[in-house]
């Protein structure tokens, strides 16, 4: 037992294989910063069904019906980017974490967009061009910056494996939204489109997730 604690003490790399529900697929480095506070990096591709996920538990949380369709195609796919700090108490960890979401939708129609703004897009010649032709869409993009607290629990497994559980929930700490159409930016549309999305972000951009990880410890 003695023996076991001290490899355990010696502990100062681990590689991961983590899924987080409803965020991410992806790999994870954590190494020991100093004493008992490892730093973690994590990288990952949020795609279907946890996509799917996240937008549902922003509409539990209020958001209307005709903003999650105008969101679904922007968060069918995404590179997630995740750093933190976790602090160890034998087998169990508190942490605290940053995300960056980067959220990019091909052919979300132009009426989704109205719908959810509530207003008359045919301002805009080039759209309305669009809504002539038989490609009616735009491509909105999306990037998300999301802070966060978690709780984890270590089970050790054999030959240096272990699983990681982690119950976490994060908030939105900003936004950046943009819509653009055969390589051309509508700014001044893109503008008013991040500004009403910034507010949808920071009002019900609560996010709980549930991670469960493969981890290699190296000694």
């Amino acid at each position: 037992m003695a023996k076991a604690q001290q490899r355990d003490t010696c502990t100062i790399h681990r590689a991961r294989l983590n899924v987080e529900i409803p965020i991410q697929y992806g790999l994870g480095y954590e190494g020991r910063i100093y004493k008992k506070w490892n730093g973690v990096f994590q990288v990952g591709l949020l795609t279907k069904p946890n996509s799917t996920l996240v937008l549902n538990v922003l509409e539990s949380f209020g958001v209307e019906q005709s903003v999650v369709l105008m969101l679904e195609d922007a968060f069918e796919s995404g590179l997630v980017l995740e750093q933190g700090i976790n602090y160890n108490l034998k087998r169990s960890y508190f942490g605290v974490f940053a995300q960056q979401y980067f959220l990019r939708g091909s052919e979300t129609p132009i009426k989704f967009v109205e719908d959810a703004m509530d207003e008359d897009l045919s301002q805009y010649p080039r759209l309305q061009n669009r809504r002539n032709s038989n490609d009616n869409t735009i491509e909105l993009k999306s990037d998300l910056w999301q802070v966060g607290v978690l709780y984890g629990y270590r089970l050790a497994l054999k030959n240096h494996l272990e699983l990681n559980f982690e119950l976490a929930v994060s908030a939105n700490l900003g936004s950046q939204s943009s819509v653009s159409s055969d390589a051309r930016n509508y700014k001044e549309l893109s503008k008013r489109v991040d500004v009403y999305l910034r507010d949808i972000y920071s009002r019900y951009g609560y996010v709980p997730s549930i991670t469960v990880a493969l981890a290699r410890k190296f000694h």
